[in-house]
């Protein structure tokens, strides 16, 4: 049996690569942008070289610290590592809006479980009146229980 081939989704790097591209200062038009297949497929083979690398390094960062999960701490110690310390700092932002973001997102989802106001009876006697209106709808329907 052969092994999976390692890659990323060929339209998941051309549209990093054209992103990148529309943001840099010397190409304001990426209007005409085209990029061979070839190339796509030889920087998506670049990325997971790249990605084995920092998760290696993360992996020995990790058992350094006798850990058996790799942290984003472990990631961020293997950039300096492998010589990119000059991304730390953009990785670091990065991380910090991703708990933002994630924090945000269960503050949302507790919001929904919040009882605005609402006492133990009172939520009950809600509950209990939406199964009676839920069983009176069941009843009025052509549909038998089982």
């Amino acid at each position: 049996m052969s092994e999976p081939e390692e890659t990323l989704p060929r339209a998941t790097v051309q549209k990093i690569v054209k992103e990148i591209l529309s943001n840099a200062e010397n190409n304001p038009s990426t209007k005409e942008f085209t990029c061979a297949k070839e190339t796509i497929d030889v920087l998506s083979t670049a990325c997971v070289e790249f990605i084995k690398l920092i998760a290696l390094s993360a992996n020995d960062e990790c058992e350094k610290d006798k850990k058996k999960t790799i942290a984003p701490e472990h990631v961020i110690s293997a950039m300096d590592t492998i010589g990119m310390e000059q991304y730390k700092e953009d990785l670091t932002a990065t991380w910090d809006a991703s708990k933002e973001q994630a924090k945000a997102i269960q503050e949302r989802q507790n919001k929904a479980f919040k009882t605005n106001g609402m006492s133990d009876a009172e939520l009950a006697a809600a509950q209990e009146k939406l199964f009676a209106a839920s069983l009176a709808r069941y009843q009025g329907s052509d549909v038998k229980p089982e």
